[in-house]
């Protein structure tokens, strides 16, 4: 009994320090988002790429000839409408899908960190709490990674959920027939 409560409080103590890694980082991600809606809304001030004080006219050639502004539709009416955007509306929105993005990992962040605090404070890494809220993590991450790497890693990502979800719900029915026991 001695050696359970020795590794239970080595689990408790990764967990302290994981919980301070996923605050810190969640503190990064919110910086982050902060520093792209800051810059969404620059470019947005800015319509006229010359005019940007930060970009010279080399950047700006890069920028428009690199493909990512030139937008291209089979309807002739929305295909005239999208070429007399300004690239910069364009990168504004590109900034803010990073934000967005950046928002939603902070998130995940705090939520991972909330997962490591519960486990402190439960007696066991394998309460019905940390398993749902792991699952719920999980799921969030692998539908994040789904969305933005692509298929092949999302099916991947959902499938290591899976598997680490069976693992730890059979640690918990293990841990429930273990106290049913004493």
């Amino acid at each position: 009994m001695d050696n359970q409560n020795t590794k239970l409080a080595n689990v408790k103590k990764s967990c302290k320090i994981a919980a301070i890694i996923s605050k810190v980082f969640t503190i990064i991600f919110i910086v982050a988002t902060v520093l792209c809606i800051a810059g969404a809304i620059f470019t947005f001030v800015v319509k006229d790429p010359a005019s940007n004080p930060m970009l010279n006219s080399e950047d700006i050639q890069v920028m428009l000839n690199s493909g990512l502004f030139h937008i291209q539709s089979s309807i002739p009416s929305l295909n005239e409408k999208v070429q007399n955007i300004a690239p910069t509306i364009i990168l504004g929105v590109y900034i803010l899908v990073i934000a967005l993005y950046m928002a939603i990992m902070a998130g995940v962040m705090a939520l991972i960190g909330s997962i490591f605090k519960l486990i402190i404070k439960e007696e066991t890494p394998f309460s019905s709490n940390v398993v749902t809220r792991l699952l719920i993590a999980m799921i969030i991450i692998s539908t994040c990674i789904f969305l933005s790497v692509g298929l092949g890693s999302g099916v991947l990502a959902y499938f290591i959920t899976w598997v680490i979800y069976t693992i730890m719900d059979y640690g918990r029915a293990l841990q429930i027939q273990s106290d049913e026991t004493l």
